[in-house]
């Protein structure tokens, strides 16, 4: 993800983003792509946008019974059991 915002020339950008004393504070654009590619996995790069990552992508752990499609949950039958809290 840090190459594709270095390649659309971001690098001072993003540095400035991180060395903010309060990052909470002021809404920026540039600060909800950053959250939305963490969460999503998908980041634009200077050609479109790309898959950096799917399964690591932290939309699948915010509820421990999600998981990626196609990536096993456990033993066959586990989805008849209720998650573990």
């Amino acid at each position: 993800m840090l190459d594709a915002f270095r390649e659309r020339g971001l690098s001072t950008a993003l540095a400035q983003l991180a060395n903010q004393a309060s990052p909470g504070v002021t809404a920026s654009p540039l600060r909800n792509e950053v959250v939305a590619a963490w969460y999503s996995g998908v980041c634009k790069t200077a050609k479109g946008s790309v898959v950096a990552t799917y399964t690591q992508a932290l939309c699948w752990r915010n509820s421990t019974f999600l998981h990626p499609a196609g990536w096993c949950g456990g033993a066959t039958g586990y989805w008849g059991q209720p998650p573990v809290a």
